[in-house]
């Protein structure tokens, strides 16, 4: 009984014991109250991990993918139309098929065998002239039309003056033609309201001739729609009249042509 009885009271003080709470030491206590002890290790550790991952992310090689080379591009040559003058053909005659004459009845004649009045025979004085007849003169035959003849820009002494390009060197004289030109053409451009409906555009070759006199005419279009045409041949008749081309200080016609484009949405 009495062991039982010890054994039941070391058991009970066992249980004391572990139902009451170990003490922490005081100094292991300050030193977790104490947050900011290891703080700059920390924040060296952190910026070395930061400054790290930063420079393995800018180094770090990444394989490009390669687009594939576009094939080469082909340039297409402009094409350039010369106007040709289409000669007229000359009227074709109809044959008229002419009537078979109409054959009449044959009418029986009656001989009249009467005896017809004898006539008497007068003396007719005949005067023959011996002087020779005056030799007939030379033939003369008309002579045909001759043609004017065209220069061109090429083959003319002195080119047309556009006005305003008076004070210029004759070297200088083709190209501020050629911008006075452009100048008037970009000035007067009006896009006719029927070919924007339609969606007609493209380039309208046009022809013209500076004449003796200056002024402009003789014009030839060729475009891909009658109504750009028409657009083109009012921008060139109002053309300024012009110091005409010379050969030998004549003034002579000078023919040129000139582009102008047609694009929609410019």
């Amino acid at each position: 009984m009495k062991n039982e009885a010890d054994y039941n009271e070391n058991k009970n003080h066992n249980k004391e014991e572990e139902t009451v709470p170990k003490r922490i030491p005081s100094y292991l206590l300050k030193a977790r109250a104490n947050l900011p002890k290891n703080g700059p290790i920390r924040f060296q550790i952190g910026l070395i991990l930061a400054m790290t991952v930063s420079y393995i992310a800018l180094e770090w090689i990444f394989p490009l993918k390669e687009d594939p080379a576009p094939p080469p591009l082909e340039l297409l040559e402009e094409q350039v139309f010369y106007l040709q003058e289409q000669q007229e053909e000359p009227p074709k005659i109809m044959a008229l098929a002419t009537p078979e004459p109409v054959r009449k009845p044959l009418q029986r004649i009656v001989v009249d065998k009467t005896e017809a009045p004898a006539i008497e025979k007068e003396d007719i004085p005949i005067s023959l002239s011996l002087t020779p007849p005056a030799p007939p003169g030379p033939r003369i035959t008309p002579e045909a039309p001759k043609e004017e003849q065209y220069y061109t820009m090429l083959n003319v002494q002195e080119l047309p003056v556009f006005p305003g390009c008076e004070k210029v060197s004759s070297e200088e004289r083709f190209a501020c033609f050629q911008a006075g030109l452009k100048k008037h053409i970009k000035r007067n451009f009006r896009y006719p309201d029927a070919a924007v409906v339609t969606g007609q555009q493209g380039r309208v070759y046009v022809e013209f001739v500076i004449s003796k006199t200056g002024e402009i005419g003789g014009l030839k279009l060729r475009g891909p729609a009658p109504v750009l045409e028409k657009e083109a041949s009012r921008i060139i008749n109002r053309l300024p009249q012009m110091i005409p081309g010379k050969v030998r200080g004549i003034p002579v016609p000078v023919r040129f042509a000139v582009p102008i484009n047609f694009v929609l949405g410019q």
